[in-house]
């Protein structure tokens, strides 16, 4: 009997600063894409926005790993997002595995000297179509950090691209077509 009241005890002690601190589902910045689903053709490029909702507050800096299907699209560039272009302070971007992509982006995004404040694109991708076919764009890993390099909790949801390429059309004879069917 001793031994639960002290058990109890120790649930409410330990317990109690997190009830306090009133954490809740809603407290998680929400990372998606814009559009949620690109449909592009083979060899056009299309932008791909990834945006923070509102709850994205003191956002000074991002590390993101997006996977996708590489025989399906071809990332080609990877901007700043005008969340950041927008701020009264310059940003900074590298896109660290630009020379051997392979089936991930993997970019850091900081702001110099200010954070900023959702809604908006923290990241704009430029890909281009190289093969038929459906591919979902998802959040492998993403580190949010604030103005005191402290993570900001992180939920996503994936993009879908479709990717639809123009089938070859070759003039032929009618004769030729008749003996392609005898």
């Amino acid at each position: 009997m001793l031994n639960t009241r002290i058990e109890r005890l120790l649930t409410v002690v330990l317990l109690l600063p997190l009830l306090l601190a009133g954490t809740s589902a809603s407290a998680f910045t929400v990372l998606s894409f814009v559009s949620a689903t690109t449909e592009l053709s083979c060899d056009e490029a299309r932008p791909i926005d990834v945006w923070v909702d509102i709850e994205a507050a003191d956002l000074r800096g991002v590390s993101l790993v997006l996977e996708f299907d590489p025989l399906l699209i071809n990332p080609i560039a990877v901007e700043v997002g005008q969340l950041f272009t927008d701020a009264p302070c310059g940003s900074f971007l590298r896109w660290n595995n630009a020379a051997a992509v392979g089936d991930s982006i993997y970019v850091d995004v900081a702001g110099l000297g200010c954070s900023v404040q959702g809604p908006g694109a923290i990241v704009r991708i430029w890909v281009t179509g190289i093969a038929d076919g459906s591919t979902l764009i998802k959040v492998r890993s993403v580190i949010l950090r604030d103005s005191v390099n402290q993570p900001i909790a992180a939920v996503w949801t994936p993009g879908h691209i479709i990717v639809a390429c123009a089938v070859p059309v070759t003039d032929r004879s009618w004769a030729t077509l008749k003996s392609a069917y005898r």
